[in-house]
Parts: structure tokens; C-alpha cells; sequence
């Protein structure tokens, strides 16, 4: 088997993004795509929960 080196990959246009809006977007969509409210509550506070807790990691 030949392995051959990896060239280095560059990625362009991420330092200009802000992860919080493309968060915010992502649990919307994940919630409003469940369709059982009880479920749909528990996720949401799970969701909740980690923010809170990368919060205080941030920290």
C-alpha cells in the first residue's frame, strides 16, 4: 500500500461568521420539526441547559 502526504486544506470565510446566530437558527429548526410537545419540552430544556452550562464553562 503507497500512502502519499495530505495537502493542507484552506478554508476561507469562517472568521467573519457568528456561531450564535447560526445556533439560534439550528434550534429553531431542530424545534420546530418535532411534532411531539412533550418531547419537544424536554428538548428544549435540555437546549437550555447545555447553554447554560457552556456558559459557565465560558467562564
Amino acid at each position: 500500500m503507497k500512502i502519499q502526504p495530505m495537502q493542507d486544506v484552506q478554508v476561507q470565510g469562517l472568521q467573519g461568521k457568528q456561531p450564535q446566530k447560526t445556533e439560534d437558527t439550528f434550534s429553531f429548526t431542530l424545534l420546530s420539526k418535532i411534532e411531539e410537545k412533550d418531547l419537544q419540552q424536554k428538548l428544549h430544556g435540555l437546549m437550555d441547559e447545555i447553554t447554560i452550562q457552556g456558559k459557565k464553562l465560558a467562564d
